[in-house]
């Protein structure tokens, strides 16, 4: 059995498990790690419901990762009337050895609740529980409807203010604008059209980087994860998700490795500040040398017609 046919067979296994049995589990089970997020439409008619039609389809597909979609019609046999329901769920598919893991869930279904602006939480325990978990921050975008959802309290925690935003540009730049660290500004040029587009034609749905940003009273390290659920076509994004942590501390111990401190991530060449110790250095013991400095012509313009992802592939061959 091919890596499709397996992903398929381990939604499927989970997906009627949900859908007959009101059993997360093997959703939950399944995920890459406990930062994940997993997106459970809720239903007083889970587990008292048969099942009309069901079909899966593979999105998209690399050796590796794929993205399968599911959809399940049911019957509700609720107060012994039969009312047809329908739900869908996109999954993200990692391959694990001989096994299939999800680095994302999604399930939509009719009358859905799940986080709605406001800060408004389902209030079934079992999926506060999960929200609870997932993340400092979990906002999840709707692209084709321009909405944002996110839990309002858990936002105003970590960013000390209320979210006020109708759409993912807006937070954004309001992010870039008033919180970042000017130092880490390339790290969040990841929205640009040209930059997703390229990203879900080389199936590469996960985008993961760590910043700084100023709050009230302080700064913190945040590590940043997305996950693009693209739409039937792969040239942009139906659904994103964004989750946050704080790593504050973990970024603090590795910043003691002085080798960690002093190289550039991208390239692996020490950063500007230890060179210019170093170009000292050598000149208080040497004397003289050779300074040579190697610039790339036109270098804005690559970034601006092929996107970052271009640039920084490019940056590490030179």
């Amino acid at each position: 059995m091919g890596f499709d046919e397996l992903a398929i067979e381990s939604v499927k296994t989970a997906y009627r498990a949900y859908i007959l049995d009101n059993n997360p589990t093997l959703f939950q089970n399944a995920l890459v790690d406990d930062k994940a997020p997993i997106v459970l439409f809720q239903s007083r008619w889970l587990g008292d419901c048969d099942i009309i039609s069901e079909s899966y389809t593979v999105l998209s597909s690399c050796e590796n990762t794929c993205v399968v979609q599911g959809k399940i019609d049911y019957w509700n046999k609720q107060h012994d009337s039969f009312t047809e329901r329908n739900t869908v769920s996109t999954v993200v598919c990692v391959k694990d050895g001989d096994t299939v893991k999800f680095a994302g869930v999604h399930n939509s279904g009719t009358k859905r609740r799940v986080i709605n602006k406001g800060g408004y939480i389902d209030k079934d325990e079992y999926y506060r529980t999960i929200i609870e978990n997932l993340c400092d921050v979990l906002m999840e975008i709707d692209v084709d409807n321009n909405e944002m959802n996110y839990d309002e309290v858990k936002y105003r925690e970590f960013f000390g203010e209320a979210p006020r935003f109708n759409n993912m540009d807006e937070w954004f730049w309001h992010i870039c604008t008033n919180f970042l660290n000017k130092n880490d500004a390339e790290k969040l040029d990841i929205f640009r059209d040209a930059d997703i587009v390229k990203r879900l034609r080389n199936n590469d749905f996960i985008f993961e980087t760590e910043f700084r940003i100023h709050r009230q009273n302080d700064e913190i390290w945040v590590h940043l994860r997305i996950i693009f659920i693209p739409d039937s076509d792969m040239i942009s994004a139906s659904k994103v998700f964004i989750l946050m942590d704080d790593i504050t501390l973990e970024m603090n111990e590795k910043m003691q490795n002085l080798e960690y401190a002093r190289k550039d991530s991208l390239t692996g060449l020490w950063n500007r500040r230890y060179t210019e110790e170093l170009i000292a250095s050598l000149i208080k013991d040497k004397g003289n040398g050779i300074f040579m400095i190697v610039d790339v012509d036109k270098f804005k313009d690559i970034n601006d017609t092929y996107g970052h992802i271009t640039g920084d592939d490019i940056l590490k061959r030179v």
